[in-house]
């Protein structure tokens, strides 16, 4: 809630922030706000294409769209009463599915991107799993400097 007040806060000051908006996407991801972290994070890479943080993230955060969205056009087959799918079933799987592979594509995009803009921390890197993502954010990212009040 605190890190997310924060940076809420840093765009209000600066919307196009993509270091704020990557660490949305991320504080998103990691509290189950999937759909969100996937707006936030096509903001960041949109607002600075150039930044291999933000590239990572939307790597990170479209491969969990992509995962998320295949699990629950599974979900739907499974549990079809008798196995049999409706014609409202197969048309929403059928887009899942779609909307699943757009989201593989800009993920491996989005990675290719990262890896080109930082070559010695990210060449030959695999797509991130939220902590690695995390992580690189962490040690790449330019935070701002907070200094308490007195």
């Amino acid at each position: 809630e605190v890190a997310r007040t924060f940076y809420d806060t840093a765009l209000i000051a600066k919307p196009e922030s993509a270091e704020a908006l990557s660490a949305i996407a991320i504080i998103d991801i990691l509290v189950g706000k999937n759909n969100e972290a996937a707006s936030y994070a096509k903001a960041a890479s949109q607002a600075a294409p150039g930044y291999a943080p933000g590239q990572f993230v939307k790597a990170m955060v479209d491969s969990v769209m992509e995962s998320d969205l295949k699990s629950r056009a599974e979900a739907i087959r499974k549990n079809a009463p008798g196995g049999n799918l409706t014609a409202d079933d197969r048309k929403r799987i059928q887009q899942m599915n779609a909307e699943s592979n757009s989201y593989g594509k800009s993920s491996v995009e989005a990675m290719n991107l990262a890896m080109k803009l930082d070559k010695t921390n990210l060449s030959g890197r695999k797509i991130p799993t939220s902590q690695e993502a995390f992580s690189y954010f962490v040690r790449h990212n330019r935070l701002p400097l907070l200094v308490l009040p007195k």
